[in-house]
């Protein structure tokens, strides 16, 4: 018995190093580049998260954010006045990322050329490609209005026929699309053959939680908007000067700062209010939870069963009040959210299991 017993434990471990040496071999026949944008700081974190699994990946942006998120190269693209050598500069770029790179992993429906040039070029090479969409570049009114009921501050009609035109053109070329919730799916079912769904990627070791303390008896409130009309802050700040009357609170509204000192702002953090307006909530929801606090943000009905478990406080321009009120209310439901949230973030959100994902795909593009 013990004798088959042996034998049997090492089949599975034979198995299990043939298992190991084919992931390896995987890894090392991936290079990976992430371009042209970092927006929200995701391509750094998936690029980061690739790395560190042992893939060759690299970030590489045109212009510098103005959050002065992460990259590996920048062309800074915004500090060349001349648009010819600009665009030499760029196709001299892309010359090289042709020959460094068998993946391309583009963002925010753009590409390094202009007018897509460099799509034909990929395909004709055979490099895997993929677009990952984060939102405004692809929502259009026609299918907005009929999911949210605030699409009018959301979209604006003028632009659907450019967007829809824009996701033609790449479809014809790049088979998948990657988006970081189901919310954006609608919008490109009619263009994509394969859409695959991967949550938004944090790097959970840099995010050390700082749960609200049920002491506080003056709650810190931080709501950051990139664009205060989309993410509903006309409400949130009419809400905060009627909650002002009869509670005792602090209210930071923070916009256009720096990414790093923007953390230490949310760090101190009681309460965090994302946006009441899209109907699901990005990377400002996902980082803010990792750091253990409670999240209020707008999730549509028919999208919650998507996120099973998810601890945010659902409110939108017609509750916003009711939502800020309960947990000022309930400082041990700010404790507990922001424990919850973690804990969620842990589990979907790690960019370790989320790029184990993402080496998946690259395999069966």
């Amino acid at each position: 018995m013990n004798f088959l017993m042996n034998k049997f434990r090492e089949k599975n471990l034979a198995l299990v190093n043939m298992d190991n040496k084919i992931i390896e071999e995987k890894k090392r026949k991936i290079k990976v580049i992430h371009c042209p944008t970092n927006i929200s700081n995701l391509a750094w974190e998936q690029s980061q998260a690739l790395k560190n699994l042992g893939v060759k990946s690299l970030v590489l942006t045109k212009t510098k954010h103005r959050f002065d998120f992460d990259d590996d190269i920048c062309l800074h693209c915004e500090q060349i006045n001349n648009i010819w050598y600009r665009r030499f500069i760029l196709l001299k770029t892309f010359l090289w990322a042709i020959s460094e790179f068998n993946i391309f992993h583009f963002y925010f429906g753009q590409t390094l050329l202009p007018h897509f040039l460099d799509l034909p070029i990929l395909k004709l090479l055979n490099k895997k490609m993929v677009m990952h969409y984060l939102g405004s570049e692809i929502r259009i009114s026609a299918i907005t209005k009929k999911k949210n009921k605030y699409w009018r501050l959301l979209v604006d009609p003028k632009e659907d026929a450019k967007k829809q035109k824009r996701m033609e053109h790449v479809a014809r070329y790049i088979k998948l699309a990657i988006i970081g919730n189901y919310e954006l799916y609608d919008y490109l079912k009619p263009f994509f053959r394969r859409i695959e769904v991967i949550p938004q990627a944090i790097d959970i070791k840099k995010f050390y939680p700082v749960f609200p303390s049920p002491l506080n008896k003056k709650p810190l409130i931080v709501h950051a908007p990139t664009k205060q009309n989309q993410k509903g802050t006309p409400y949130i700040l009419k809400a905060i000067k009627k909650l002002e009357k009869h509670y005792h609170f602090q209210f930071k509204l923070i916009s256009n700062i720096k990414h790093n000192q923007a953390q230490k702002i949310y760090r101190n953090a009681d309460i965090i209010i994302d946006q009441i307006l899209y109907g699901d909530h990005g990377v400002f929801a996902v980082e803010t939870m990792a750091l253990g606090k409670p999240v209020i943000c707008y999730i549509r009905e028919d999208l919650i069963k998507y996120r099973p478990g998810l601890p945010i406080v659902s409110a939108n321009p017609d509750n916003i009040y009711e939502k800020l009120k309960l947990l000022l209310d309930n400082p041990s439901l700010r404790r507990e959210l922001g424990e919850k949230g973690r804990k969620y973030v842990e589990k979907y959100h790690d960019s370790k299991k989320i790029a184990l994902k993402i080496i998946d795909i690259f395999e069966n593009i």
